[in-house]
């Protein structure tokens, strides 16, 4: 059994933590966000590896892009900067819709179709047709 913490970072959206209860169950794995940073229990550690022990949370960046095809994952917490959710389609389009309400809410006509225009360009591809008020 491992008897240290690990911290990491998720390098992008998707990849999946095992999760343990109080009890030391098993419990649904936590998807983590590119740029989330999490510290792994040694218990979450050891629940990563497979029957002969050997864990992923050992592989380097080449060999996760080897096996996954990207890198997941780096040591450490995330580098300054580094958005949460950046690539995620889903995490930018709830940002437009939260981006395009404020928008809306300003009362002065000029500031509100600047607003409206500045969230067309940051976020238009995420809104796509669904407020031809933002274009």
């Amino acid at each position: 059994m491992t008897d240290k913490s690990i911290t990491i970072h998720a390098r992008s959206t998707g990849l999946t933590v095992p999760q343990i209860t109080e009890a030391g169950d098993a419990a649904p794995g936590i998807v983590l966000y590119q740029g989330q940073t999490i510290t792994l229990t040694p218990a979450q550690v050891d629940a990563t590896r497979d029957r002969l022990g050997r864990t992923w949370l050992d592989l380097t960046a080449d060999e996760q892009v080897q096996r996954w095809g990207m890198q997941k994952f780096a040591g450490g917490p995330a580098p300054e900067g580094m958005g949460i959710g950046e690539d995620d389609d889903a995490v930018w389009f709830k940002r437009a819709i939260t981006a395009l309400d404020a928008a809306k809410k300003i009362t002065n006509p000029a500031e509100r179709k600047a607003a409206l225009q500045a969230v067309n360009v940051e976020c238009g591809k995420y809104l796509l047709d669904l407020h031809q008020e933002s274009r």
